[in-house]
């Protein structure tokens, strides 16, 4: 046999084996495992700034990636991109709240974007826990929408709107 044919033969056998052992290493036993969140941007909103003098977009996007494994095991990260759309320079926190399928809070994060220039974006990495909802808490005292930096000021209401998108499904 030729190296040519062994190696995607190898190949092959080995992802059968990998298949078949994660499988049987199902917790729920016979029945099928709930398949994990897409890797792709299932919903996206847009939740409008709170005053009528908008002055540009920030757009949240939010990937929960899940590493297989025993539930004890398993691992969850969050990887969250800001991105500002706007011609001001930005600063802002948003509250980001995870949730289970009986919406019981899982995680929540008070999310810093730091100081952001105009088409510029930054990247923050969180642990997690495996969610099945993510909502932007809109009553956060210290984040989105009540207040954030424009071009150095503080303002409050904020006057930025926030585009969501996200992995996780999203109430509207």
């Amino acid at each position: 046999m030729t190296r040519r044919t062994w190696l995607p033969a190898l190949t092959a056998t080995a992802l059968a084996a990998w298949a078949v052992a994660a499988s049987a290493a199902s917790p729920t036993g016979d029945k099928a495992a709930p398949a994990p969140p897409s890797m792709g941007v299932l919903r996206e909103i847009l939740l409008r700034a709170p005053s009528d003098t908008a002055m540009g977009t920030v757009a949240v996007t939010v990937m929960q990636i899940n590493y297989p494994g025993v539930p004890e095991r398993a691992a969850c990260r969050m990887q969250i991109v800001i991105a500002n759309e706007g011609k001001s320079q930005i600063n802002l926190r948003t509250l980001l709240v995870t949730l289970d399928d009986s919406k019981t809070l899982i995680d929540n994060w008070l999310v810093p974007s730091g100081t952001i220039a105009p088409g510029k974006s930054v990247e923050r990495l969180y642990s997690c826990k495996i969610a099945s909802t993510l909502t932007v808490d809109r009553d956060s005292a210290y984040g989105w929408p009540r207040q954030c930096d424009v071009n150095g000021v503080e303002m409050s209401p904020c006057p930025l709107a926030l585009r969501v998108s996200s992995s996780l499904p999203m109430p509207p």
